[in-house]
This record gives C-alpha cells, sequence and structure tokens, in this order.
C-alpha cells in the first residue's frame, strides 16, 4: 500500500518523529572547565561569576559552544585538569614546562603578582624582580613566604627551594597570617589583596602594603589538558570566540562591566589596559 504525507495522520507523525528524535548535528558542542574562586577575577558571588567566566562563556558561545565552568580548590582543579577529567583549567599562566600537559589559548588581561607585607617591615629588594628575580628573592630568603597550595607563580619562584614557604588553601588565610606576623609576606596579586581588604577585612587597610614593583604582571590563559578529547579543536575554537570578542569590542564591554579594567589609547593609537586600583 502506498501512503503518500499529504495524509495529515501521516505528515503529522514525520513533524513530531523529526522534533522528537535528537538531531546530532544540531547538537550544541560543550566543554568542561575546572576553575577556582580567585576575586575579582571569578567567583561564585560575583557579577555573572566573574569576568573571566562571562569572557570564556561568551567566546565559546561565538563558536557554538556551551560551556560549564566548575568551582574546586585550586589544587583539585589542577589535578583533574592534568588527568584529563575536565577539558581545562581557567585561569592560567603560560608556562614552557607545562605545554607536555596543556595546550595554551591565546592570552586575555591577567593580574599582577606581588609581596604583601606588614607596613612595620622595613625590607627593600637586594635586586628589580623584573630584571633579576631569582636574586630578588635570594635577599629575602630569610623571611617566611606564604603560597596558596596549587598556585604556580613562575619558575624561579616555584623553584626556590632557599625561600621558607608555607601553604594554605586560600588567599585569605594568607592575609590574615600576616596580620599576627605568622608569615612577613603573602605571594598574592594586588588586586585580589585589595579585593579581599575591602570587603573582608578593612580594618586591615593601612596595615598592610605592598613591596615595589611587582614581582611580575601576567597574562591569563586558558590550559587546555591533553589527555581530554578533541583539545586541539577546543583550543582553536577559543581563539576564534576570543577574537571576535576582541575585534567588536566585547571584550572591553566585558572588563567595563566588571569593574576591572578601563582601556585608553596610547600615543601609538594602541590599545592600554589598566586596573580599576590603578598599576
Amino acid at each position: 500500500m502506498k501512503i503518500s504525507v499529504n495524509q495529515p495522520g501521516i505528515l503529522l507523525f514525520i513533524i513530531m518523529l523529526f522534533v522528537l528524535v535528537p538531531q546530532p548535528a544540531l547538537a550544541a558542542k560543550k566543554v568542561l572547565l575546572a576553575t577556582a574562586e580567585r576575586a575579582p577575577y571569578i567567583g561564585k558571588s560575583l557579577l555573572n561569576q566573574g569576568y573571566l567566566h562571562e569572557l570564556v562563556t561568551e567566546a565559546f558561545k561565538r563558536v557554538g559552544y556551551e560551556t560549564e565552568i566548575i568551582f574546586y580548590p585550586l589544587a583539585r582543579a589542577k589535578y583533574l585538569a592534568e588527568r584529563g577529567y575536565v577539558d581545562g583549567l581557567l585561569p592560567s599562566y603560560f608556562e614552557p614546562g607545562l605545554e607536555k600537559k596543556y595546550l595554551f589559548s591565546d592570552p586575555f588581561p591577567g593580574d599582577n603578582i606581588g609581596l604583601l607585607k606588614r607596613k612595620s617591615l622595613a625590607v627593600s629588594y637586594a635586586q628589580d624582580p623584573r630584571s633579576n628575580l631569582k636574586a630578588a628573592l635570594l635577599g629575602l630568603q630569610q623571611y617566611q613566604f606564604g603560597v596558596v597550595r596549587g598556585a604556580s607563580i613562575a619558575p624561579a619562584f616555584d623553584q626556590a627551594t632557599f625561600l621558607k614557604k608555607q601553604f594554605v588553601g586560600k588567599d585569605l588565610q594568607n592575609i590574615d597570617k600576616l596580620a599576627v606576623e605568622r608569615i612577613d609576606f603573602a605571594v598574592i596579586d594586588k588586586y585580589t589583596a585589595s579585593d579581599l581588604m575591602v570587603n573582608l577585612r578593612p580594618h586591615l587597610i593601612g596595615e598592610l602594603e605592598f613591596m615595589r614593583p611587582p614581582l611580575l604582571s601576567n597574562s591569563f590563559y586558558l590550559a587546555f589538558s591533553k589527555k581530554s578529547p578533541g583539545y586541539q579543536q577546543h583550543q582553536k575554537d577559543f581563539n576564534l570566540g576570543l577574537q571576535a570578542l576582541i575585534a567588536d569590542g566585547t571584550l572591553q564591554e566585558i572588563l567595563a562591566r566588571h569593574g576591572l579594567f578601563s582601556s585608553k589609547k596610547t600615543a601609538q593609537g594602541k590599545s592600554e589596559i589598566n586596573h580599576r586600583y590603578g598599576q
């Protein structure tokens, strides 16, 4: 018997079958990322969960991805990424020694890592850390440094076995230890420290200060685990989405919305990005 699709019942059946049966070609691509709380850049309580969360989600959205970003303690987030249980780690610093484990994205605006100390501690660098970080650290080897467990600062710092390091789970713990003189320096992003003190430890404002200059300024990267299937395509697609955000000004809008950076033009017409707390 020949069935005509012009028959109303048959036509309705075909339409419903098309709607209800999943269509692989139409399914959204998905990416799963691990991160750690890092105010003011990313955090559960921040607007849209922070600048980095919004940036990465929007960049992937531009190239047809759904993005899930899960918060973990930093050491746990790195463990999951290294073993491919998630597709990548956010944010990360670029380190040549990690290229065996990760494929790094193009860079996006990052942080300034410095040494937070008590004002009463009179100390200075033996050498400018921007020109010779190891020599600058050697001059401070008698002091106690507070570091977040799992955090990678820079090879010269991470590999400095001559430094006395105490490890904690969160930056706020280091600020508290610094205030009661259990450590001499907290190794921390200066804008993270500003946010934590303004919102959680206002009584310490004026009691603590950063050594100048900062140890180093970093760009952020998305680190794609080489143990995760499709990591090369994920990196390529994210970079395309990121460049689209830069090209149409969305990146600057995201930065401005989160109050983190402002953009100004240099004499050469290039954009210069500065943090709300100043350089």
